[in-house]
């Protein structure tokens, strides 16, 4: 059970965001999402969602802790030079 890339999720304040990439730190699944306004894309709003899967479902949170958003968003950058 995962999120797939250009996958558009809502949360639960009916905000959207689309799945551009994804990690794992310390056992757990993050994705680095970009919120989508009027139908388009808004490189303004980028958010790290953490994964949790509860009673067989999957879901999302955004991160907050800013330290962690900066350690996450490092992993990402250095993903990006490798393709």
């Amino acid at each position: 059970m995962t999120l797939k890339f250009n996958h558009i999720i809502t949360l639960e304040n009916n905000d959207k965001y689309v799945v551009l990439n994804n990690a794992i730190l310390g056992g757990k699944k993050y994705y680095l999402s970009m919120g989508i306004t009027n139908k388009k894309a808004n490189p303004q709003n980028i958010k790290i969602l953490e994964e949790f899967i509860r009673d067989e479902e999957l879901y999302v949170q955004i991160i907050e802790d800013q330290k962690l958003v900066n350690t996450l968003l490092k992993i990402f950058a250095s993903q990006n030079k490798s393709y």
